[in-house]
């Protein structure tokens, strides 16, 4: 087997078949990592002239001409070929260090374990922990098996994840659980429509997350950072909205409430000739909460309306496209539409959409890790109730490639932080 340094080209032909393939190990991402100041490498293992083994590396200055290095979700290589991994990861090292390299981190896109959405391990399901002693082996110390969510230390470990592979869409929708299936139905309805946003645009759904952040109390990014992505990713990203055509919804609420009116004339014959009649009065009283509840709808429509004018965006998503998944990244709504439970619907599309372009798998992306009650945020129980798994990753390995350098570095960047603190 012979170590090569391949071209772009090269990498992302190999990296499209690959067998854990990854947007993170894509050059749309170290295009991504390049606009903050990263460098990337890309390189491979070759056996008998055809690549076996692959690798986007990305490096960053640290000091002078030192560098730190990393291999986002890990290398695209078969883990379970313990040889191939081993020459490999000796000769990925080897090339850090002779170019300055002092610490190389990498987090394999490997399920550790594969558990239920309630986080018990499935019986018979995904195993993997064995990698992590192979690993160990060739000189990585394994950061833990952690939970939490931590955005500064990288992608997230725990995702939540929906299977598509084999199921018909009608199955996927009746999986999920009543209270999912509902907030879906609110919304498919004449008055509501899906927009997917132009680079121009995307201005809309900055300021959803914006607002989202701070009801939520997580940080926000620049306009810029959506502008990037939108550039970088292309055909891949999708910004999606979902919009409320006030005048639109307002007349199905008016067609509606006729229907009503009229199954309410008829009960009322009923009563008129049968004023004992149990079951009619029953009857009328659900048609009058009904009647009350379409009111009550067409005039908090009417008010948004007089606020926002017709056209209401009520939430928005930004969704990754890449090989055998759609990743759901992030999202929000805005605080005075979140009745219409427009992230419901916007999940539901992109779900629709995945299984009919022919994607494995729909990715809901981070969770916490944790499934009890305290620390419940809502995030889990909304991932939750469209069915699907927990797969839990294997976690972060890490190699000092020149430890004094290294201590010296985090010594230095300790104490920087506790001067900013």
């Amino acid at each position: 087997m012979e170590f090569a340094i391949i071209d772009e080209h090269t990498f992302q032909t190999y990296a499209n078949t690959a067998i854990n393939r990854n947007v993170w190990q894509s050059t749309m991402m170290c295009h991504l990592r390049e606009t903050n100041g990263w460098h990337t490498h890309y390189v491979a293992m070759r056996e008998a002239g055809d690549i076996v083994a692959a690798a986007a590396l990305v490096s960053y200055p640290v000091c002078k001409d030192y560098c730190l290095f990393q291999a986002l979700r890990g290398f695209l290589i078969d883990y379970q070929n313990e040889k191939l991994l081993e020459c490999f990861s000796k000769a990925v090292i080897a090339y850090i260090k002779e170019r300055k390299g002092i610490h190389f981190s990498m987090d394999p896109y490997v399920i550790v374990q594969e558990r239920d959405k309630y986080g018990k391990a499935i019986e018979g399901g995904i195993h993997q922990e064995e990698l992590v002693s192979v690993l160990q082996k060739l000189g990585y110390t394994h950061q833990g098996f952690d939970v939490g969510v931590e955005e500064e230390k990288g992608e997230p470990r725990w995702m939540y994840v929906l299977p598509l592979s084999g199921k018909e869409e009608a199955t996927l929708l009746k999986d999920m659980n009543q209270l999912t299936r509902r907030c879906i139905k609110k919304t498919q309805r004449e008055g509501f429509s899906m927009v997917e946003l132009k680079r121009e645009e995307l201005h809309r759904f900055r300021d959803i997350i914006t607002q989202t952040a701070k009801r939520k109390g997580f940080s926000d990014r620049p306009l810029s950072y959506y502008e990037t992505m939108y550039d970088v990713f292309g055909s891949h990203i999708k910004y999606w909205l979902i919009v409320m055509d006030a005048d639109a919804y307002c007349h199905s609420l008016q067609e509606e409430k006729k229907k009503e009116e009229r199954k309410l004339a008829q009960v009322q014959e009923t009563l008129n000739s049968h004023p004992d009649h149990e079951k009619s009065y029953n009857k009328r009283n659900g048609i009058l909460d009904t009647l009350a509840s379409l009111a009550k709808k067409e005039k908090e429509a009417l008010a948004l309306k007089e606020r926002y004018g017709n056209e209401i965006v009520l939430s928005g998503a930004m969704f990754l496209l890449y090989g055998d998944e759609v990743i759901y990244l992030s999202g929000g709504s805005y605080e005075e539409t979140l009745s219409y439970s427009g992230q419901y619907r916007l999940q539901w599309e992109m779900i629709s959409y995945a299984h009919k372009h022919g994607y494995s798998l729909y990715n809901f992306y981070g969770i916490s890790g944790h499934f009890d009650e305290k620390h419940s945020d809502g995030v889990l129980s909304f991932k939750q109730g469209f069915s699907g798994e927990v797969y839990e990753l294997i976690g972060t390995f890490e190699r000092n490639v020149r430890p004094f350098l290294y201590h010296m570095y985090t010594s230095a960047r300790s104490i920087k932080d506790r001067w900013k603190g």
